[in-house]
């Protein structure tokens, strides 16, 4: 519920000046809601306050990408990688960024690196599809339902809408 969110994130942010982390979390809350500029100033001030912390430039990363600046996201997903290679998520999220190019070969180089199983599986459900094993995609799909369930329905929809079978 993004509205009734709203309120206790926008009060993080005021309080959590000072914390790169509390504005991470707003950053992320506003990349959500299409409020870039106000989680680009977030992200910006927790940079500054942590700039060697993986998760607060994953973060400005995501929220590059939400708002499909994706020259901008890209260097941030990769510093966040040099500081932690295993960093959730950036690396899907590279992977995305080039599907979303067009460079399918190289999407599954990142979404093969990527350290949180379930946007691994996700990613390589996707490209392997979009490469033309059916069969072999099917495999990543069964597999992330196997191991998270319920817990996946998201990343099931994800893979369905890009293999267009909703």
């Amino acid at each position: 519920d993004m509205r009734a969110a709203e309120e206790p994130y926008q009060r993080s942010q005021e309080l959590g000046f000072g914390n790169a982390n509390m504005l991470v979390g707003y950053a992320d809350f506003a990349a959500n809601v299409r409020r870039f500029d106000e989680g680009r100033q977030a992200a910006a001030r927790a940079r500054e306050l942590d700039p060697l912390n993986a998760n607060v430039l994953r973060s400005s990363g995501y929220l590059e990408f939400s708002a499909r600046a994706f020259d901008a996201a890209v260097p941030l997903m990769r510093v966040a990688l040099s500081l932690n290679a295993r960093t959730n998520v950036a690396n899907a999220t590279l992977g995305d960024i080039a599907l979303l190019r067009g460079d399918a070969a190289q999407a599954k180089v990142w979404y093969e690196k990527e350290s949180s199983p379930l946007s691994r599986l996700r990613g390589l459900a996707t490209v392997t599809m979009r490469l033309g094993d059916a069969a072999g995609a099917e495999r990543f799909r069964s597999e992330l339902v196997a191991r998270f369930g319920t817990n996946s329905y998201y990343q099931q929809a994800q893979i369905f809408a890009q293999w267009q079978r909703l």
